[in-house]
């Protein structure tokens, strides 16, 4: 029998590339598979990942594989239920419209910092119950920008708010329990503008009344009376003058906010936002992390606030406050997240039958968006 050998250096050459690229970009397989992966497991495909977890990775973490990280959050309301609306934690997202890789609707190439990867639809699946948006006057309409100087161009400019509307109303109708906030940057100026873009998207239906927002600090109706009156959506404005001439609270009379950025993250520290007073967060990349990430602080945060537990899930419906029950230390997700979550970015949730993708180069536009940008603020 003859054997095959490969002796020309051309030939040699050829075979070690293709053995590279076979190790580096063929998926390998792992020792968990078809929903078997728990947290921080290598992944190789959406489907590895178990309930509640997304196959993805950290660039900051230099790890060669993805692997199962958290993606969905605890609804404290299926835990402990009955409370006033303040004295929850919620997640919500920072430029919640500001999405990787959404196309443009402009035909401009478009210039901008990006803050999340998910539609703002999967967002609200996945247990986000709070949307930062910021309006614009644009091309006759209402439209989501992420922009400069209180102008939106077409290079910055993202979709008409309408649409990002349309996706909260329809969350909202299939979904009878739930409660959404919306904090608008508001550069709108056209009269009636924002009351007009919210009543063509039928949300007037959820709409809370400023009139019946507590004053001087109060606490909130409960949440159950709140659902049971449909008064399910919450929409804030940075404008002072639309409380008053829409009907649309004042976000600087009911909340306060950190600062954003490397200056709201550094320990023992929570300075607030210049406009605000001293304090809440938001979330920027909302699905990255290296392993529980922002879902496993809200948990922690419910936990301490709802229950004087650890964690939310600690938590005992009519126990006294402090009365914990012992949570096993585990690498699954909680039981108490939303199901029905999915994930369309560059990484992607388990459940979605899509190949991983993970953007080359992201992490090099970003630095050069942000040069770019800086000149134009200069």
């Amino acid at each position: 029998m003859k054997t095959c050998k490969i002796r020309h250096p051309i030939g040699r050459l050829f075979f070690m590339l293709l053995s590279l690229f076979f190790f580096f970009f063929i998926p390998t397989t792992t020792a968990c598979s078809i929903g078997g992966c728990q947290l921080l497991d290598s992944c190789s495909t959406a489907t590895d990942c178990g309930p509640g977890l997304y196959c993805g990775n950290c660039p900051s973490l230099d790890k060669a594989q993805p692997f199962c990280v958290r993606g969905q959050a605890t609804i404290p309301t299926s835990i402990i239920s009955g409370l006033p609306f303040n004295k929850y934690s919620w997640l919500v997202t920072h430029n919640a419209f500001s999405i990787v890789d959404e196309p443009s609707m402009t035909g401009a190439q478009r210039i901008t910092f990006y803050n999340q990867e998910d539609s703002v639809t999967n967002q609200l699946r996945n247990g986000v119950r709070g949307l930062m948006l910021d309006m614009y006057d644009f091309e006759n309409d209402i439209w989501l920008c992420h922009s400069l100087r209180g102008q939106c161009y077409n290079f910055t400019a993202f979709e008409p708010a309408i649409n990002t509307l349309r996706e909260v109303e329809a969350f909202l109708t299939q979904n009878p329990s739930e409660i959404v906030t919306i904090i608008i940057e508001d550069y709108v100026h056209s009269p009636k503008g924002l009351t007009k873009v919210f009543a063509d998207a039928g949300l007037n239906k959820y709409w809370y009344p400023v009139a019946k927002m507590p004053k001087k600090g109060e606490d909130w109706p409960i949440i159950n009376n709140m659902v049971q009156n449909n008064h399910r959506l919450l929409v804030f404005t940075s404008d002072s003058s639309k409380e008053s001439s829409e009907g649309i609270a004042y976000q600087w009379r009911y909340m306060v906010e950190n600062e954003s950025g490397d200056p709201g993250v550094v320990p023992n520290s929570c300075p607030n936002r210049k406009e605000s007073k001293p304090l809440t967060s938001k979330v920027n990349f909302y699905m990255r992390s290296d392993g529980g990430g922002v879902f496993d602080d809200l948990d922690h945060m419910n936990g301490h606030t709802l229950c004087g537990c650890t964690t939310v899930s600690a938590c005992q419906a009519g126990a006294p406050f402090g009365s914990c029950k012992a949570v096993a230390a585990s690498n699954t997700t909680p039981s108490n997240v939303t199901t029905s979550g999915s994930f369309s970015g560059s990484v992607q949730l388990a459940g979605d039958a899509s190949p991983i993708n993970i953007p080359a180069g992201i992490l090099l536009v970003s630095c050069l968006l942000t040069f770019l940008v800086n000149l134009f603020l200069l």
